[in-house]
C-alpha cells in the first residue's frame, strides 16, 4: 500500500555548502515562490557573489504534478537573458533544464554545490530540521577534516559518474 502525506506541509528546501552564505548567514533557502532566480545580480531571489556565477544562472520553476497533485520543482539554466556562462550540472551531469528530486546536487558554475530536498514536516518539525541540517557535519576520520552534507553528496555523485564513465 503506497503511503499518502499530507500536502501541506509538503516543503522544498535547497541546503547550500556551509561555505556558502545566501542570506542573513544561512546557507539554506526554503523555496516557497513560483520562480526562484538564483545568481550573482543582486536583484535575484538567491544572491551568490562568487566567480562563474552569472547575473541570473539558474531558475527554479515550481509546477503541479497531473498525477499526485504535489507541487515539484524544475531547475533550468540560466533566466530571462539566456542561458548562463558556465554551466549548470544535475548530479555531475550537464543540462539544460530537469525536474528535482530529493537528494538532487546542483551544481551552478565551476563550484556551488546545493542539495534539493523535499520532505514533508510540520512548522515544528520544520524549523527543527533546518537548524540540524543547517550546521551538520561530519569528520572524515581518515584526515581528521570536516566534510559537510553538500560536499558528501556532491563527492558521491561523481565518484559513481566517474566509476560509470570508466566501466562503459
Amino acid at each position: 500500500m503506497k503511503e499518502t502525506t499530507n500536502l501541506e506541509f509538503d516543503r522544498h528546501i535547497l541546503l547550500f555548502d556551509k561555505s556558502i552564505t545566501i542570506k542573513e548567514g544561512k546557507n539554506v533557502y526554503l523555496m516557497k515562490k513560483e520562480v526562484i532566480i538564483v545568481g550573482r545580480q543582486s536583484s535575484v531571489d538567491i544572491p551568490l557573489k562568487y566567480d562563474f556565477v552569472s547575473r541570473e544562472h539558474a531558475t527554479l520553476v515550481q509546477f503541479k504534478d497531473q498525477e499526485s497533485n504535489a507541487l515539484k520543482y524544475q531547475v533550468v539554466d540560466g533566466g530571462k537573458s539566456g542561458r548562463s556562462t558556465n554551466g549548470l550540472r544535475l548530479n555531475g551531469e550537464s543540462i539544460l533544464a530537469s525536474e528535482l528530486k530529493h537528494g538532487d546536487v546542483v551544481t551552478i558554475g565551476k563550484n556551488i554545490n546545493f542539495v534539493y530536498i523535499n520532505i514533508n514536516l510540520s512548522d515544528l518539525e520544520l524549523y527543527k530540521y533546518i537548524d540540524i541540517i543547517s550546521n551538520q557535519d561530519r569528520i572524515d576520520e581518515s584526515t581528521g577534516a570536516e566534510i559537510s552534507i553538500v560536499s558528501e553528496m556532491f563527492h558521491s555523485y561523481s565518484d559513481t559518474i566517474l566509476k560509470t564513465k570508466i566501466l562503459n
